[in-house]
């Protein structure tokens, strides 16, 4: 089975909080992202998403993690899955998200040692925590299961 290849954006304010998105589905929150799709690159896609889901403009500043779902206590899964995460920089103010937008309820900023219920098909905690940590860092290397 060929993985899906699943990009999360991991968005830090200021104060190092981090962006998360309250998903529709179920009513839990994950970093900003989605499916990847033919035709534009895991930046294009996280850059994309965010604007989509949260209303902020961003800048894709590099590769933190590849993460394999399997690797990971995800809930079961019909496909496999890898996960990218992609550290990007605020560019513009936000906060309202896109209208047609279909996925997600709300956004907000959130202390890392302070998460909400996440969507864990989508993002566990460690996960959250590990990728802030990597974002904090402009030396860390990329993570990879």
């Amino acid at each position: 089975m060929t993985p899906k290849v699943d990009v999360r954006a991991v968005v830090l304010n200021p104060a190092g909080e981090v962006l998360l998105t309250r998903e529709r589905s179920d009513g839990a929150w994950s970093l900003p992202g989605g499916w990847a799709d033919p035709g534009e690159s895991p930046t294009q896609i996280a850059v994309r998403e965010v604007f989509e889901e949260t209303g902020h403009t961003v800048r894709a500043a590099r590769l933190l993690a590849v993460m394999d779902k399997a690797q990971h206590p995800h809930p079961p899964d019909l496909w496999a899955v890898y996960k990218l995460f992609v550290q990007c920089d605020l560019t513009g103010a936000g906060g309202a998200a896109h209208a047609e937008n279909l996925e997600t309820l709300d956004s907000a900023f959130f202390p890392v040692d302070a998460l909400p219920p996440l969507s864990l098909p989508r993002n566990l905690p460690e996960q959250v925590r590990r990728v802030v940590t990597l974002a904090r860092d402009p030396h860390s290397a990329v993570h990879c299961d």
